[in-house]
């Protein structure tokens, strides 16, 4: 009795061109807005409400605006491929990642390596994981000072108004990603008409995506805390004259 072993890989042809499709907004009780509303133009909810458009702007990993990808609501899903995400994040499938959890390949030395060896797996070999974040805001004065792409879109009012805005992240981790084996028996017959079992282990790499929590600043102008804060510091300011008097 004798055993073999084989192991190949397998490329999925377009794989890169895979796709996400989305629609998402945020709903609350001051205000509301959704990825599905036309640009420009605002819809009842069944609340009576007002559900504003929002623009969903992607982020890259510089803080910037990606490749000047903003999505508007048209009545459609946002749509976002594997590629894109990856270029998103400064990588391609076929790229082997700056930062990775992987251990450098013992056949290269510090600083290269021979023709024809990798220091570490390419993402199409190894998978990826991406985490998409989405950040909204009401109103673009929330925005947060710690990124070039909050001031991006506060700098263009005519293309993105005062809000609403939402912000997508997408933040890779480099390591193995895979759906597991997956194993299947079967009889065969050998060409020296042996009977034989032959065993098939699919271990599918790939990317994965994982939605983490959404984030933002929601709010509304509301009179009485403006009233407040005008009768408060007249008050304070006041306060002076009756101390010296």
């Amino acid at each position: 009795q004798c055993s073999c072993y084989l192991s190949t890989n397998h490329k999925v042809n377009g794989a890169g061109g895979l796709a996400i499709e989305l629609k998402h907004g945020y709903s609350t009780s001051s205000a509301s807005g959704s990825s599905a509303v036309p640009k420009g133009t605002e819809e009842e909810d069944y609340d009576g409400g007002t559900v504003k458009s929002l623009p969903t702007v992607v982020v890259d990993h510089h803080g910037r605006i990606f490749e000047d990808k903003v999505f508007w609501g048209e009545g459609s899903e946002i749509t976002l491929t594997v590629d894109e995400a990856l270029r998103a994040c400064g990588t391609c499938l076929d790229c082997v990642p700056e930062k990775s959890s992987f251990k450098r390949n013992t056949m290269c030395g510090e600083d290269d390596c021979p023709e024809g060896i990798l220091p570490s797996p390419t993402i199409r070999l190894s998978g990826a994981l991406l985490h998409l974040s989405m950040e909204y805001y009401s109103h673009t004065v929330q925005f947060p000072s710690n990124m070039e792409v909050y001031q991006q879109v506060r700098d263009d009012p005519e293309r993105f108004g005062q809000g609403p805005v939402a912000f997508l992240h997408i933040v890779p981790s480099f390591d193995w990603q895979s759906r597991g084996s997956s194993i299947t028996e079967r009889s065969v017959v050998l060409t020296n008409g042996v009977r034989a079992k032959l065993i098939e282990d699919h271990y599918r790499y790939g990317v994965r995506l994982l939605f983490t929590p959404a984030m933002g600043k929601i709010g509304r102008l509301d009179p009485t805390a403006v009233a407040n804060t005008v009768v408060r510091y007249t008050v304070l300011f006041q306060y002076p004259g009756i101390v010296m008097g």
